[in-house]
This record gives C-alpha cells, structure tokens and sequence, in this order.
C-alpha cells in the first residue's frame, strides 16, 4: 500500500471529504492539520500556494476534488461504469459551486451584511434534494459513491458560513446525512476526530413549558418531527412562581436557541415551521397558514377563559359566549380542510396542521372528548399528524399528563381544578394573527410601486383598532388602497361575507385574507420591515403578540356592560397593563429606540396603531410615562407618508 499524508488547516473544510473517504475505506494516512498562524511560513512551499495537499509516497498532489477521485478510486466509490463516474463527476462538481457561492457570499455578507442563504442557494440544494429522492437515497445510482461523501464531508463547512443548518429544510439530504454519518466506519471517524472550527455544532434547543400538553405540545411535534435533538423541560405548577420572573413577558413556552431564550408559542412555532419547510411556498400561502392559525387561537382563547373562570356568575357569561363560537368555528375549519385536500392549506402538510393537532390534545380536556369526533375532516387530519414518524415515536414515549392527551380519551383521570393560565392572558379576542415567512421574489419598496401592482382593499370598521397598523403600513409604501369603513351599525349585513365572520378584511386583487397580524405580517415582508433573518423575525412576532397580549384584556374590561365582570376584568387588565409596558419601555430601551435590533419593523407600526385606540380606552395617552414608547410612537407618526395619511384620515371615536 502507498504512504498517504493529507496536509489542510485545522478544520473540516475542503479536506473533510478526502477523510470520509479514507477512513470509510480503512486506509491509513497522516492527518497533518496546519495552524493558520503558520500558514504564512508554509504556503510557498505548497502547489500554487494552496491546501488541501495529498502526499501519495512522498508525492504531492493538490486540488480538492481531484483527490477525491483519486481516493474514490482507490475505495470502489467512483462509480461502476464511465457513465456513472460522469454522473458522480458532475455532482461534485455542482456541489463545489454550491459551495463557491456560499463563499462568495459569505465574504460580501461580512463587509456588505447580505443574507447568505439566497435564492441560488435554495435553488441548487432543492435540485440536489430531489436527485437524492429520485436515486433511492443517494446521488448516484441507488448506492454510495464519492458525491454522498462529498456532500455529507462540506456540510459542517457550509453550515459555519451560513449559520444555520442548510439542509433543514430538505428531508432526503438529511436523510442522506445520516445515512453516511452511521456507517461504522465514517461514524468511528466522527467520534475520535479533534473538535475544530467547523465542527458540525448544531444549535442547542431547550424548550420550557408546564407538564401539560396545551400551547407547548404543536412546539414538541414540530421538533420531534423535525428530528431535532431538544430538551424537553416541564414545569410544575407549584414551581412555576420562581421560574417566573425569569421568563420574557413572565410567560411560557419559551424555546432557548444555543441559550438565547425566545417566547410567545406561535411566534416560535412560525420559526421552526420555516426551518422544515412547513409554512407554505410563498408569502400568500403563508398569510393562509397564519389566518388558520390564529383562528384557532381565537377559539382556543374562548374556551379558556370559560373553563378556568371560578366565579360561577362569571363562567356562565364566559361559556355562552366560547359555545356560540366552538361550533361555527369548527364547521368553518371543517369547510377548509375538506376543501384543501384534507389540510388546512393548498392541500400540504402545514404548521397550521401541527397547531390544530397540537391544540386537540389540550382542548379534549376542556370538552371532555375529542373534539373533532362530529367533524370527520378535521379527525383524519389529526390522525395524519399523529401517525408521522417521528411524532408517533414522540407520542408513544411523552410523560403522560392531565392537560391532555387525546390516547387518554375515555379513561377516567382526575382533573386539576386550580386555575392557572397557560399563557398569562386567556381572554377572547375578535380578530387576532401572527406570522412570519421567507422572502417573495417581487419584493417592492416604497419608491418602487409599479402600474402592475395587484388592487388593495382594505376593510373594517370606521375605527383605528386592528386596521390602523395595516393602514400605517399602507401608506408608508406608498401603495393605493381603497379604505372601506363599516359603520357598527352595518355589521350584521358584512358579517356573513367575511372570512371567520371577523374583519379587517384585505382584499388582493379580489381575494379576501383575515386576521389581522397576518395580513400585518405578510406587508412587513414586502417591504424590509420583517427583520434580516428568522431569528429576528421571532423576536418581532413575539413582541407583536405581547403587544395583543396586553390589549386584549384592556378590551375586554372596557366593552364589558355587567359591571360586576366588568370590575373583575378591570382589575386583570390593569395588572397585566403595567407590567408589559415596563417591559415594553425596556425593550424600547434595549433597542436603541425599536422594539427590534435597533432599526424600524412591523412591531414599531403595530405598536403605533394600538396606542391609537388604547388611548381611547385609557382616556390619554398610553405612553405618558414612557419616555422611550413615546419618542418611538411620534417617530412612526412623523414619517412622511403615515404622517400624510394621519393628517387625512377620518376622525373617529375610536
């Protein structure tokens, strides 16, 4: 056998492959990794300056990939046939360009701070997926060669330059990964490998929530079916006053990356349904998963309130109130999900799928039993959920808890009598959305409104409310809207006609999308205001959702009639009210005068929107006393097209 010596940095990088292809092969070879401080004294004495470098009994031969041939050859992963080593050839080869792109990138995005992961990006990785699908399993020929090496030896290298796992999304390269990373071979490799820069270090997840089902479980089967390793911590009750004061917003679930801790449950479920392809193909679909989404929020919230209310007066209201709703909203999402193909949109597997799953477990305590027995759809829907891989194996080893799961349905278990809130708000709420998504091709920016731009129609009451953040928004592109204004008194006759009987309404060319955080949402993507990355994009959803946490209740105390609740809800509202603006003020603060990162985003507009209407709940201005919620609110307001709008809009009560 000849002698091998492969000389490289100290890192997994370009020479990462040749190693797999080594120690797959059994081959014996100096691992000869140079410190970069050397690198100087040692690069003129390298072919054309460069590494990685494979001595063959003395012999040096350079180049990457012609090594990996070269090793290929020498293991039988070369292929069988020329025909199959062109095939091999021209997959590394795409790889390498893959891989050169990212590069190329990487270096503009640290002096220019581009995104990394483009659209060439998703492009190539989406083809080598589906070549993988279409190859049984790997790249070439339904067996291993030196492509499944290559690809699965660069991944650490390129996952570094992008800061994330680029294969996230793309189930037959993960499944191509694992593949090679369990051969016994390869598997021994990776263990006794020294750590290096590049090491393949995955984020760390630790997910926080009660030992209950509720708004953490569609968290766990998203994770579980994503295949992510995570810790899974659950909280006692009696425990939950000292672990309190440490979470954002004092609420749970919180979801730690790599020990950053983020909150608000759908805000985190959006992140991860963006990391495993979940939340739709485009900025549209993805409106449509988070109107579906926060739909079920808003009958989730309902029944809540009703079933962990003690005041027996009070509960009464609460249940007639949740169980006028239950059953129009359950028919309603039957209607989706029979007409999307047995989902509840375009007929594919969504995190709107995973949330309903997620909120029947909890829901068929509330009820007493599954809550979708009369509802055929929505039932085999949930059953499809179930039945994935990975959520099965969750499901069939989960602590078993009261809150609920439905394998516990018909069986007779004490249930916990002691109210506590899931979320730290359980109040009702008209018309509530959150979202968050990749970029659209067409992105417009304000100065760039085109004669082909689709027709705008926006519909709600002649009140600021939930429409003025979406009217703020607008306006600051530039994009003419006709504004329709419902008189309350003409409600009942518009009712029918809207999405979940709920407004505002946007129309876009003619078709109609709710809720209104998700139409916030699916704006801000339009126009830069939705962050840089998904990390970012979670910390505005979560600041979003705080914000509707806190005028929720100050809602409903303050359109309340019976004054007997009306003083209890008062009394929640006003707690929770101090609290969040202090927070608020904070963040603000934190922020160098955003919610987010230091730059204006959607949370900046939303939050300029509500103070429009709480100032009118609250009889002033809800920022007196907040030096940096002030400053921040009157920025928005002075810029020149919101203030152009302001300065026309019609005056209203609200």
């Amino acid at each position: 056998m000849p002698s091998y010596k492969l000389t490289y940095f100290h890192l997994t990088g370009l020479a990462e492959p040749i190693r797999l292809l080594f120690s797959y092969a059994g081959i014996d070879f100096v691992d000869e990794r140079i410190d970069k401080n050397d690198w100087p004294k040692l690069k003129p004495t390298m072919p054309f300056g460069k590494v990685p470098v494979l001595e063959v009994d003395g012999k040096r031969i350079h180049q990457s990939v012609a090594i990996g041939r070269y090793v290929a050859k020498q293991c039988g992963l070369a292929g069988k046939n020329d025909l199959e080593s062109l095939e091999i050839d021209s997959t590394v080869d795409t790889i390498q360009e893959l891989l050169e792109h990212i590069y190329v990138n990487y270096v503009r995005a640290k002096e220019q701070k581009l995104e990394i992961v483009d659209e060439t990006v998703s492009y190539y990785l989406g083809r080598l997926d589906a070549q993988v699908k279409r190859n049984g399993g790997h790249f070439v020929g339904g067996a291993l060669t030196w492509a499944d090496l290559t690809f699965v030896g660069v991944l650490d290298y390129l996952n570094f330059l992008t800061k994330e796992n680029v294969v996230e999304k793309y189930e037959n390269l993960k499944q191509l990964r694992k593949k090679v990373e369990e051969i016994p071979a390869i598997k021994s490799w990776i263990e006794k490998r020294p750590p290096t820069l590049y090491e393949n270090k995955m984020p760390t997840y630790k997910l926080t929530y009660f030992d209950v089902t509720g708004l953490g479980e569609s968290l766990r089967f998203l994770l579980s079916h994503s295949g992510v390793k995570f810790e899974d911590v659950r909280l006692k009750f009696d425990d939950w006053p000292k672990y309190k004061p440490n979470m954002p917003m004092g609420q749970m679930p919180v979801l730690e990356i790599d020990g950053k801790q983020y909150h608000q449950s759908r805000a985190i479920g959006r992140f991860l349904a963006k990391k495993n392809n979940l939340y739709g193909s485009d900025d549209f679909e993805a409106m449509e998963i988070d109107a579906a989404v926060d739909s079920m929020d808003d009958i989730r919230q309902a029944l809540s309130l009703y079933y962990w209310q003690q005041d027996p007066a009070l509960k009464e209201k609460l249940k007639e109130t949740a169980f006028e709703k239950w059953p129009y909203y359950l028919d309603k999402f039957e209607e989706q999900v029979k007409k999307n193909g047995g989902y509840f949109v375009n007929g594919k597997l969504s995190w709107a799928d995973f949330l309903w799953a997620g909120y029947c477990e909890y829901l068929s305590f509330i009820l007493g039993g599954d809550p979708n027995k009369d509802h055929p759809e929505l039932k085999k829907l949930v059953d499809k959920v179930r039945a994935l891989p990975n959520v099965k194996a969750y499901i069939e080893k989960r602590p078993k808890t009261q809150l609920y799961n439905l394998d516990n349905i018909g069986q007779d278990e004490d249930r916990i009598v002691a109210p506590f809130n899931l979320r730290s708000n359980k109040t009702l709420s008209r018309s509530r959305s959150v979202n968050n998504s990749a970029s659209m091709a067409s992105i417009f920016t304000r100065d760039q409104i085109t004669e082909n731009m689709p027709t705008y129609k926006l519909t709600y009451f002649n009140a600021t409310g939930l429409g003025e953040s979406i009217r703020y928004l607008l306006s600051y592109y530039g994009i003419k809207f006709e504004d329709v204004r419902v008189d309350f008194n003409d409600w009942a006759t518009y009712k029918p006609n809207m999405p979940m009987g709920q407004m505002p309404v946007l129309e876009i060319d003619g078709k109609q999308y709710h809720q209104s955080r998700a139409i916030g949402r699916f704006l801000a993507k339009k126009g830069n205001l939705y962050g840089s990355d998904d990390y970012e994009a979670m910390e505005i959803d979560a600041a979003v959702d705080s914000m509707d946490d806190c005028r929720l209740p100050l809602t409903h105390y303050y359109w309340e009639q019976d004054p007997d609740f009306k003083e209890k809800l008062k009394e929640t509202a006003f707690e929770k009210w101090s609290l969040f603006l202090d927070k608020f003020e904070d963040q603000v603060k934190k922020n160098g005068g955003y919610f987010v990162n230091g730059k204006l985003s959607w949370a900046d507009f939303v939050w300029t929107g509500y103070c429009d209407y709480l100032s009118f709940i609250l009889g002033g201005d809800p920022n007196k006393d907040h030096p940096a919620l002030k400053k921040l609110v009157d920025k928005v307001r002075a810029l020149p097209k919101i203030k152009a709008y302001i300065e026309k809009r019609p005056k209203t009560e609200l």
